[in-house]
């Protein structure tokens, strides 16, 4: 979409497992679909001596629609863990999400945060909001001289 707006699309497809005092089970299906949008709040490129620097941070926002399987009835069964062996949430979610790195010509670092707001779905249940962060270091090794 062009250097300042991007769109994302997550379509999961879930795989789960579990081992429990209540039954063990297996589910997997399609996930809850998300859509996000992004906008490039600003992109530097300068020099430090030789080295290129080179810095962004883009901000966004997001919803997940209800697309997963809900099971009402195992929200019942939940008794050693939270509503957590579903496929689906049957809620429409709404996510708040920032994105920034910073790379000194190979050696860069990156650090997300997205804040998750739930709603409740239509069988009286509401997850908690969540918030998740995390940061990581890398270093662009190139292989070709292209």
């Amino acid at each position: 979409m062009g250097a300042k707006f991007r769109v994302l699309a997550f379509v999961p497809y879930n795989f789960n497992s579990r081992l429990a005092q209540a039954g063990d089970g297996h589910k997997s299906g399609l996930g809850d679909v998300a859509v996000m949008g992004y906008y490039n709040a600003f992109s530097t490129r300068s020099n430090v001596g030789y080295d290129l620097l080179l810095q962004s941070l883009w901000v966004g926002m997001g919803v997940k629609a209800p697309t997963g399987k809900y099971e009402p009835a195992e929200r019942a069964l939940s008794t050693e863990s939270p509503n957590n062996f579903q496929l689906g949430t049957a809620s429409t979610d709404f996510t708040l999400n920032a994105a920034y790195d910073i790379r000194l010509m190979d050696l860069g670092l990156n650090i997300n945060a997205n804040y998750k707001i739930n709603t409740q779905n239509k069988y009286d249940y509401r997850y908690g909001n969540k918030l998740t962060t995390n940061a990581l270091i890398y270093y662009k090794f190139r292989f070709l001289k292209n």
